[in-house]
């Protein structure tokens, strides 16, 4: 039985909370906004980090699913299923059918994401990297929760925490709403049209985990990180079509775009992602 319920639960579970944040044919492009220094970091990785979720700028990172879903609790042995930090990469979903507009070029994000438009921006083909929209509103948690309402409920008599099949199927829901808790927000932060890589903790070992420590603002932070495969450079950046924006504000571009250069050269990307300046009229300081 226990050979054919787990394939099952764990084959319906993953269609209902995957399939509302599947990116849409004509949101194939994504754009990630980063510093100068991170994006040379990357080079020097050939990878890009994917951050511990305890060190996001939102408070309600992660809990914004729970506050309105409390009817998990009716379900004790949801008990293993307490919110748990994961690691996430953030992307902007880059939406072409408006002409010639493109989020890898928007004053709102060089502000808030691309160091005050000192920075840089990359948009490249999100194909193959997993890559999962955010949804916003309350709404949004409720339609998901409703049809992991009706999924618990199914399952709830197969669930005895004592027994191998009851415990894996906690597990199994567990590591769901650990993931689906980070692809819900507050419609106060629906203008992001955000997308996300998430990966749980306990699926990384040790070694594939990195400590980080900056000292800025007057202050200093230590926060841990990790590397994923699907985030290689050289996957995201060799595809025809991908690019490299250097913020409005950001100083000596002409000898910035001809290092950028030289690294996707080390990185043995001779072509593919092209390089250009930002179209936006920003006073650099």
């Amino acid at each position: 039985m226990e050979s054919f319920i787990l394939p099952a639960a764990a084959d319906l579970l993953h269609t209902i909370v995957g399939h509302r944040h599947v990116l849409a044919k004509s949101q194939e492009r994504v754009v990630h906004y980063t510093s100068v220094s991170s994006l040379f970091s990357m080079f020097a990785n050939e990878r890009m980090r994917l951050y511990d979720s305890d060190n996001s700028n939102d408070p309600g990172e992660g809990k914004y699913f729970d506050q309105h879903s409390q009817w998990l609790s009716d379900y004790s042995w949801l008990d293993t299923a307490t919110p748990m930090p994961v690691y996430i990469a953030s992307f902007v979903l880059s939406d072409l059918s408006e002409g010639d507009r493109s989020c890898s070029d928007d004053l709102v994000y060089w502000r808030t994401y691309g160091d005050s438009g000192r920075g840089c921006s990359i948009e490249f083909f999100s194909s193959s990297r997993d890559l999962q929209k955010v949804l916003y509103g309350q709404h949004e948690v409720e339609a998901t929760a409703e049809s992991l309402r009706e999924f618990l409920s199914q399952v709830d008599p197969f669930v005895e925490p004592s027994s191998p099949i009851g415990a894996r199927l906690a597990d199994l829901v567990a590591e769901a709403l650990n993931s689906i808790r980070h692809l819900y927000k507050s419609e106060d932060y629906e203008y992001e049209h955000e997308c996300r890589l998430v990966v749980l903790k306990q699926q990384q070992s040790l070694a594939n985990i990195h400590i980080d420590s900056d000292q800025a603002h007057g202050g200093f932070s230590v926060r841990h990180y990790c590397y994923d495969d699907r985030l290689k450079l050289r996957g995201m950046l060799d595809a025809t079509g991908s690019t490299i924006t250097i913020g409005p504000a950001a100083t000596s571009q002409e000898a910035l775009e001809r290092t950028m250069r030289v690294a996707l050269e080390k990185l043995g990307i001779y072509s593919g992602a092209s390089i250009k300046f930002s179209r936006i009229s920003y006073r650099r300081n």
